[in-house]
């Protein structure tokens, strides 16, 4: 067994596997399968795993694992057979493709929250960015091209009132 196998391992029985999602079974390290912590240990090398939550998707067993790695966010949904089926990794803006800053940057006064890659199988990578513009909290979806894809706006703009329906 690898040292990256142990740490990750040990790493998720010292904080006891706690579950950020909803919907499954919080479980530690130890109960994963081999190829899960293989396929892990690929696709955040050097990460330490936070959470781990087994739950079935379209009837299928697989694992949601949430990790950190060089100080970023790294989180996995993986099958039981080790097939990384998405993965959310946390980008600096600084590290984000050319393309994508250009578009940010039509985002005049935006402050950015959060940046991830997100590559799930069979589809294009996305960048999902978290913005903040004049209170309004937003998610772009935007390519590798810089195209946007979605912008979904979050809650209510800072001062405004709920509509009463």
């Amino acid at each position: 067994m690898s040292g990256k196998v142990i740490r990750l391992g040990l790493a998720a029985l010292a904080v006891g596997a706690v579950s950020a999602w909803a919907g499954g079974k919080a479980i530690k390290a130890d109960q994963l399968p081999a190829a899960v912590v293989a396929a892990a240990n690929a696709a955040c090398p050097g990460g330490t795993i936070k959470d781990i939550e087994k739950e079935k998707d379209d009837g299928a067993v697989v694992y949601e694992v949430e990790m950190t790695a060089g100080g970023k966010g790294c989180d996995l949904k993986i099958a039981a057979d080790g097939t990384v089926l998405e993965t959310e990794q946390q980008v600096a803006v600084e590290d984000l493709p050319k393309k994508v800053q250009a578009t940010l940057a039509s985002f005049a006064n935006a402050a950015v929250k959060k940046a991830e890659l997100v590559k799930e199988k069979d589809a294009a990578a996305l960048y999902e960015i978290n913005i903040v513009m004049t209170g309004q909290a937003m998610e772009l979806k935007i390519n590798e091209k810089g195209q946007i894809i979605e912008l979904e706006t979050k809650g209510k703009k800072k001062g405004e009132k709920e509509d009463d329906d």
